[in-house]
């Protein structure tokens, strides 16, 4: 086992130790020097009593087999290892413990390993010839997890390999319908929050610039959802311009936009903070911008607040799954945190029944820090995608930055409410030929639980 794990230095190895119907048992006196089981002798005793019978055509699984992970697996590897035990446990009455790699053994039997391979979020299941391997590969340990437990929900069920409690069956014939299976991660949001900056800067920082990276940026990430903010009719013009340029329709091709301006004006005739959606996956139902003041029906601010300050939300049906999400944008005023305290307190109350109802992301340049009383207000409800993420790629801490590299603080931030969780995030630090604005972007992808 250890010359197995040695030859995949790459992989992030996740196994399942089953009992093959022909059965599997330890030789009594199994080699092994102090503290180190000789794994390798244990599977050439295993597999000389394989080569001496028949063609296996189905595996099966009892009380005997363990789940053997790697002892330097990262968490996201041990938590599909878990997943995979609650599964079993559940789905099939077997209770089959988690193992690291460097425990003793013996381990025989049917593994069932997961690891890398090239690909974009694809998985594959595999079975050796002598159907003592069975392999679930994929390009990373986030794809590997639910693409295990969609394997695992399509295996243990009655018509498939569940036969008596505690039991559990694989027909060999039928391991290529746990191929292709869609998982959770295949219907994953990507949020994307982006301050553009609203007006043309200095060194090559120009909108017109600026908008090219922008695009560039998008074209990377593919985010189902943006929200922006200080989004401007100049924007507006070099966006339609570049899209029209690549042969698209509409602002931002392929996608929906929803725009108002915060003095109220008609067009974009002042900043705004748009909300973009795919059109390919989202259907709008019902959208509203309202102001963060005590009149939020119409124009106006709160007191002391330098700029009129708006939310933009819409409900979203997910043709994917069916499900309506709220997804509300915002920008607060860059005064106080008393002024921001009290428009976060007008949002928050003004959207609570939705927030109530409906899966919910919130996007926005907040303006203030994770220590603030706005930052509190509002995860009072809402959690920050950036503590709750299972990964974090970012190689920066702060989103506003000034066009310089080290950047300043953390003051854009995704919210997101329960029954959606974020497996990974990041704030966008790459350049593309420059900066994209004198903020980054943050970017999380969700799945719904």
């Amino acid at each position: 086992m250890k010359q197995i794990l040695k030859s995949l230095p790459l992989f992030l190895l996740l196994i399942l130790c089953l009992t093959v119907a022909a059965g599997c048992t330890t030789p009594p006196d199994t080699p092994s020097d102090g503290d180190n089981t000789v794994f390798a002798d244990t599977q050439d005793a295993v597999n000389t009593e394989a080569a001496t019978q028949p063609t296996a055509t189905e595996l099966v699984v009892d009380g005997q087999g363990s789940i053997l992970i790697p002892a330097d697996s990262d968490e996201i590897l041990k938590k599909a290892a878990d997943r995979v035990a609650a599964l079993v446990g559940e789905k099939a009455s077997l209770t089959l413990p988690v193992v690291s790699a460097d425990s003793d053994g013996p381990f025989c039997g049917i593994r069932l390993a997961l690891g890398e391979v090239d690909g974009e979020h694809g998985y594959d299941v595999t079975v050796s010839e002598d159907m003592r391997i069975m392999s679930i590969t994929a390009p990373d340990a986030t794809t590997l997890y639910f693409a295990a437990e969609a394997v695992l929900e399509t295996w243990l069920t009655p018509d498939f390999g569940l036969t008596a409690e505690g039991v559990l069956t694989l027909p060999v014939a039928r391991v290529a319908e746990l191929n292709h299976l869609t998982t959770r991660r295949d219907r994953s949001i990507k949020v994307l929050t982006q301050n553009v900056r609203y007006t043309d800067d200095g060194n090559g920082n120009t909108v017109q610039n600026r908008s090219q990276r922008f695009m560039q940026m998008l074209e990377e990430y593919q985010p189902d959802l943006i929200g922006g903010q200080e989004y401007t009719h100049n924007w507006n013009i070099w966006l339609t311009k570049l899209t029209q340029k690549a042969g698209g329709e509409g602002v931002l091709g392929g996608y929906g936009i929803i725009c108002v301006a915060r003095n109220g004006s008609s067009g974009i005739g002042d900043e705004a903070n748009p909300i973009f959606y795919r059109l390919d996956r989202f259907e709008l139902l019902e959208t509203e911008t309202f102001w963060l003041s005590n009149s939020p029906e119409r124009v106006s601010r709160v007191e002391q607040s330098i700029n009129y300050r708006i939310c933009t939300w819409a409900l979203l049906k997910d043709k994917l799954t069916g499900e309506t999400i709220l997804f509300a944008n915002t920008h607060l005023d860059h005064s106080t945190d008393v002024v921001r305290g009290k428009q976060m307190e007008i949002l928050m109350n003004y959207l609570a029944d939705r927030v109530g109802q409906y899966t919910t992301y919130l996007t926005g340049d907040f303006n203030c820090s994770p220590d603030s009383v706005p930052y509190g207000i509002v995860t009072a409800s809402l959690s920050d995608s950036h503590k709750t993420a299972w990964v974090d790629h970012s190689t920066v801490s702060a989103t506003y930055h000034d066009y310089t590299d080290a950047g300043y603080e953390e003051i854009d931030f995704i919210f997101h409410n329960d029954g959606t969780t974020p497996i990974s995030y990041e704030i966008i630090s790459k350049k593309y030929g420059g900066f994209v604005s004198d903020h980054y972007g943050v970017i999380a992808e969700f799945v719904h639980d």
